[in-house]
């Protein structure tokens, strides 16, 4: 009986250690580059600039609605040209979904 009590206890500890650890610890690429997306707007440097640009989707959105409206926000502050255009891609995208 004590035996089968220690090996018990062992288990949940092993359980244990594996849920709190999440498996190894991996994060998944995709997460880690939606953190970055999520970031960028909070940033007003000119290469976070030019990182939205590059990530704004052809019909001026970005991966939800929720980013969208935060990058264009984040954008109308930019006096860059391309800034300026991208601004306008994102508003055009919000008012003929009818979010704005």
């Amino acid at each position: 009986v004590p035996l089968l009590a220690a090996a018990a206890l062992l288990a949940v500890l092993a359980l244990g250690v594996v849920f709190i650890h999440g498996g190894g610890g991996h994060v998944a690429p995709s997460a880690v580059r939606a953190a970055r997306e999520y970031r960028l707007a909070e940033s007003h440097d000119s290469l976070a600039v030019e990182e939205m640009i590059r990530t704004q989707n052809a019909d001026g959105s970005w991966c939800n609605d929720f980013l969208t409206r935060r990058n264009a926000e984040a954008l109308a502050r930019c006096p860059d040209a391309g800034a300026r255009v991208a601004y306008k891609k994102a508003m055009r995208n919000l008012r003929v979904r009818g979010l704005l």
